[in-house]
């Protein structure tokens, strides 16, 4: 199948390609190879960029993550200081985690009590606790490890952070349960 080509002489009397009143057969599929080269070069870029981005998504996933830890001690609340735990060898490590956690950390009702969290160390003396939903805080108490709730005795309703209870808004109680218990 041939397509006739016309040439078309312009208003400022340029002349396009073609001369005029000569026609030029080209064949489609000479046609049809350019635009196919054309595709071809830009799925080769397209490609290029998604091998490069699976690399970079796959170093990320292969990126070093911090080692896990566990750290033990006594809660302090400081004023105008953040929650810290005061090891055994009276070294004071500042914590840190998500809102939850901190609300946890930041609770009165469990200054002075023996806590461990898991989590990993940002530097020597801070540590982050892991997110709440994890259960990375328990408190040791009468030589048993107990998991940090809090319950609210109206709806009988147990949640992980302090504050009111979502259903009557009556403040919640601290209750500490075995973890067995807590499943």
């Amino acid at each position: 199948m041939y397509i006739m080509s016309i040439s078309i002489v312009r208003a400022d009397r340029k002349r396009s390609c073609y001369p005029v009143g000569r026609s030029r057969r080209v064949r489609k599929s000479a046609l049809l190879r350019g635009v196919a080269l054309q595709a071809s070069a830009k799925m080769k870029s397209m490609r290029l960029c998604a091998l490069l981005l699976s690399g970079c998504l796959a170093a990320a996933c292969l990126a070093q993550t911090p080692p896990p830890a566990t750290i033990r001690g006594t809660l302090l609340q400081r004023p105008g200081k953040p929650p810290a735990v005061e090891t055994a060898d009276h070294h004071i490590i500042s914590l840190d985690g998500d809102e939850p956690t901190k609300g946890v950390l930041n609770d009165k009702r469990l200054a002075g009590f023996d806590l461990e969290a898991k989590g990993h160390f940002t530097a020597s003396d801070q540590f982050l606790v892991d997110p709440i939903h994890t259960k990375a805080m328990f408190v040791h108490k009468d030589g048993h490890v107990k998991v940090i709730t809090y319950w609210c005795d109206v709806c009988s309703i147990r949640t992980y952070t302090p504050g009111p209870c979502w259903c009557c808004q009556k403040e919640t109680l601290l209750d500490l349960r075995d973890p067995d218990q807590d499943q």
